[in-house]
């Protein structure tokens, strides 16, 4: 009897809160596009076979920006920049191939008690060249039996493609700071993700209260804090919101029924009654 296939896609992927400044980049750039995008990716990594996405073929892209709800040219926009920005490989974004080392140490424990290995990226480069689809020729590697030498090589190849013809000296510029008007709004895309489990007022006064900037006038509340996480946040911030609430209606109804019961005349000014 045959034995099972082996399964090379997965049912999950960790979907991580506080996804780090590469996705609140692309969500500040693009909106909920780009955010919903980044995970649409992902979703098809991941129930895709040996996780990785060829777009060569137009009707493939024109496949995945319906899925993502967002037009062929914005699609290729965020994905773009998603390779610039390390999220995915971008040497093999320049052949239309999305594979994300990112992905794949997400998922790694996913593999532990399979039989079958995830593929590396030197795997994946093999199978690409074979259906010719990149231009790696790892007949010409000396010892191309060898996998970590093959993968030396095409890191090799990687680092020299992305270089340029900046030179080997080439140390690529540390990336800008954001303005504080690109991190308020980078924040209020964060917060305006749960408009749907919150009152907008709420929200309004949580936005108004953590982006107040400090004496220096160079960071704003939040950043000041070791670790923010908008969703714990706002579960803190909506039970003392309720508790303050509460205390305010408790103090009103005890007034209200001491106007209710106060027997003294109140003439106000007004001369004899």
């Amino acid at each position: 009897m045959a034995g099972r296939p082996k399964k090379n896609t997965v049912d999950y992927f960790p979907h991580y809160i506080g996804d780090g400044k590469k996705i609140q980049f692309i969500e500040a750039k693009y909106g909920n596009d780009g955010y919903a995008t980044w995970y649409k990716i992902l979703e098809s990594l991941a129930r895709t076979s040996d996780h990785y996405l060829n777009l060569n073929e137009e009707i493939d892209t024109m496949f995945l920006a319906s899925k993502c709800r967002v037009d062929v040219d914005s699609l290729e926009a965020i994905i773009t920049d998603l390779s610039k920005l390390g999220a995915i490989n971008k040497t093999l974004w320049e052949h239309r191939i999305i594979w994300s080392e990112v992905f794949m140490e997400s998922i790694k424990d996913a593999y532990r008690k399979r039989t079958s290995n995830s593929l590396t990226l030197s795997d994946i480069c093999r199978h690409l060249y074979a259906e010719n689809v990149i231009s790696v020729d790892l007949n010409s590697i000396s010892g191309a039996g060898n996998t970590r030498n093959i993968e030396r090589e095409i890191e090799r190849e990687i680092i020299e493609k992305e270089k340029g013809n900046l030179g080997a000296d080439f140390d690529p510029p540390a990336p800008p700071k954001k303005s504080i008007e690109e991190r308020k709004l980078s924040f209020k895309i964060s917060v305006e993700k749960y408009i749907a489990e919150y009152d907008r007022e709420m929200l309004n006064s949580f936005y108004r209260y953590w982006t107040e900037m400090n004496e220096g006038g160079r960071k704003m509340r939040f950043e000041m804090e070791k670790v923010f996480e908008v969703k714990k946040r706002l579960v803190t911030w909506e039970k003392n919101d309720l508790k303050f609430k509460s205390h305010q209606n408790g103090k009103s109804n005890q007034n209200n029924r001491a106007r209710r019961h106060d027997p003294a005349p109140r003439s106000e000014g007004y001369g004899k009654l």
